[in-house]
């Protein structure tokens, strides 16, 4: 279908001279209809259970077969309301009750399975199916939860937390809207999940997450009013209050064998809600300005998506950047926004990928990177996979094209009119120096860029809770830095090889000088990281100092050539002595003495590790 604007729609209703009607009116009673449809499957399953077996499973195959099925099958809509028709939408009491219509069956449906579950003749795999699907659906019922309780009406509010009871979620009510919408796309929200953190990972750092926030945001509040967290006014006590209550209707009609039943298919339900929530903002990051703000949360932060069936039973929770947007807004109003990042199918679709690990990253890795055009930095990362994933998708090819294009275009240019050192060429004299000015680059970037993205993104702290100490923490920074240079410079070298022949004529002196300057530039990057707290400054130190450094030292010509004072210059450059050594080790001629090069670089990295070990065991703009 072809998206039009609210403003389109808005001139093509006033041109016809018709009223706007919402064509979905009835459409909607898709999501209520689900319970009713799991009291038919479980009355059928309990008059013929031998024939109709496979009701059981009526929950999950509606979840994960039919309704990713009817997506496909009817596609999507991105069509908008006309802002004309969203007051006379949002004062339609209709859609209200559609919502609430949910909650009578569902407690009924609930109690039902529960008898049906604990009948002695009910076999175990049938009692497995059963509790599942009681689970799925009021999983469902979340939805349902969510949408009444962004409403600011009591009534509302006490439905929100009905529907809520059977997953023993009632919390949710609180820390979602009071929580989650203020971090969302965060670190620190426990509901966003980070890119490369699997959906078992996220699992329990949610629900741990979520229900601290919650007894902290109601406390919170309550202590602005002078009121105690044990008072009647609490809502978390009055939403468990509520799931006791349910607990205790439940096992005085069914027994105390309910109990198992309603706490397994409250976890299935709960998980539910959970992995949608990790769906939903998977690697979004709200950026922070100069002053350490996060920015206003916009359509970019949340995944999306218009499959029409998953948008009937979901109350439209699809279009979740609207959402965001407007919290208080009613599901039959929600919009589509043109520049909300899209998933690849309807949230019902995306459920069992996202219980896979592999099969999820495959799927929206990419996604989440070409979000950010190819920029991963600017993505919510897990932080025990950060390196990792930088490594993986940090664009190695850009130090290879760098690198390539510096050689054909001075070696083509300068081959046949500089002449360096006696059977040596041109080309083979650059060679070096460029693959050791890639290696240097982004042996810094990778340590430096570690702790900015980290301080950024709030998450510095979780590297110093570790029992790791100060020299542990900075031979694995540095560590990494140095297996980053050491891999951009073999892609290097291997991408040169294409055009030049290479040689080795040292190969102890090629091992020690490219470990010791990866190790120089990663500790640089690793002081540069800890005493930066904006990316500016760390890029002054790239641009003034390491890029300088590396054009000053012999790149493209012999420092012999230089005047005397600034040959002077030169040697007190340590890049030089990286570069020069470099080239020795592959072509056997240098300007100055290598064995003095291996001394100045073991002095240098040895003072450098003292002072980041310094810096880390004082905590030096890493604690404050």
């Amino acid at each position: 279908m072809t998206a039009q604007t609210p403003d389109e729609l808005l001139a093509q209703t006033a041109a016809s001279g018709k009223r706007w009607k919402d064509k979905k009116r009835y459409q909607w009673l898709l999501s209520p209809a689900l319970p009713v449809i799991g009291i038919a499957a479980l009355a059928a399953y309990a008059i013929a259970p031998k024939k109709l077996r496979a009701l059981a499973w009526v929950g999950p195959a509606l979840v994960h077969g039919v309704v990713p099925a009817l997506d496909r099958l009817v596609g999507e809509d991105d069509s908008n309301p006309p802002e004309s028709a969203i007051k006379a939408l949002e004062n339609d009491k209709y859609y209200n009750l559609i919502a609430k219509a949910f909650i009578p069956s569902q407690y009924l449906l609930t109690i039902m399975g529960a008898w049906i579950a604990t009948r002695d003749q009910t076999p175990w795999v049938d009692r497995i199916g059963i509790t599942v699907s009681v689970g799925a659906l009021n999983g469902i019922a979340i939805v349902t939860g969510h949408e009444l309780g962004h409403k600011h009406e009591r009534h509302n509010r006490i439905g929100a937390m009905l529907a809520l009871a059977p997953t023993f979620y009632t919390h949710f009510a609180v820390e979602h809207n009071f929580g989650h919408h203020k971090r969302v796309a965060t670190p620190e929200d426990p509901a966003s999940s980070r890119l490369g953190e699997s959906f078992w990972k996220f699992l329990p750092r949610t629900v741990i997450g979520g229900v601290k926030s919650a007894i902290e945001i109601e406390s919170q509040r309550l202590q602005r009013k002078g009121k105690g967290f044990w008072c009647l006014e609490n809502e978390l006590l009055q939403g468990w209050a509520i799931t006791a209550g349910f607990v205790g209707l439940t096992t005085a009609i069914v027994g105390v064998r309910a109990i198992p039943f309603l706490v397994a298919q409250g976890a299935y339900g709960a998980s539910l809600l959970e992995v949608v929530n990790y769906i939903e903002h998977y690697g979004l990051l709200r950026q922070k300005d100069e002053n350490g703000k996060y920015e206003r949360t916009s359509p970019e932060h949340s995944w999306n998506s218009n499959y029409v069936v998953t948008n009937l039973v979901l109350y439209q929770l699809q279009r979740h950047s609207d959402h965001h947007a407007y919290p208080a807004r009613s599901f039959q109003s929600l919009r589509h926004f043109e520049n909300s990042p899209q998933l690849p199918g309807g949230y019902a679709s995306m459920l069992l990928p996202a219980y896979i690990p592999g099969w999820w990253y495959k799927l929206m890795d990419q996604r989440v990177l070409d979000h950010y055009q190819g920029d991963i930095s600017k993505a919510n990362i897990d932080p025990e996979r950060r390196a990792e994933l930088l490594a993986k998708y940090g664009k190695p090819a850009a130090p290879v094209l760098t690198a390539v294009l510096y050689l054909l275009i001075f070696g083509h240019v300068l081959e046949d009119h500089v002449k360096v050192y006696d059977r040596i060429s041109y080309t083979a004299f650059l060679v070096p120096g460029l693959v050791m000015m890639s290696v240097l680059q982004n042996a810094f970037a990778n340590t430096s860029s570690s702790f900015m993205i980290a301080k950024l993104q709030g998450v510095i702290i979780d590297w110093l809770m570790p029992p790791f100490s100060a020299a542990e923490l900075t031979l694995g920074f540095m560590l990494g830095g140095i297996t980053r240079g050491l891999m951009v410079g073999c892609t290097v070298a291997l991408a040169m090889g294409m055009f030049v022949h290479l040689e080795v004529h040292s190969l102890a002196y090629l091992l020690f000088f490219s470990v010791a300057a990866t190790m120089m530039l990663s500790l640089l990057g690793i002081i540069t990281g800890i005493y930066g707290n904006t990316p500016d400054q760390v890029a002054m130190v790239t641009n003034f100092i390491i890029t300088p450094l590396s054009f000053l030292s012999g790149t493209f010509y012999s420092v012999q050539d230089l005047p005397t004072f600034f040959l002077h210059v030169s040697h007190a450059n340590p890049f030089f002595y990286m570069i020069d050594g470099f080239r020795y080790a592959m072509i056997g001629s240098s300007d100055s003495d290598p064995a003095l090069g291996a001394a100045v670089l073991t002095v240098a990295n040895l003072a450098l590790f003292l002072l980041a070990h310094r810096m880390f065991a004082r905590g030096w703009r890493l604690k404050s």
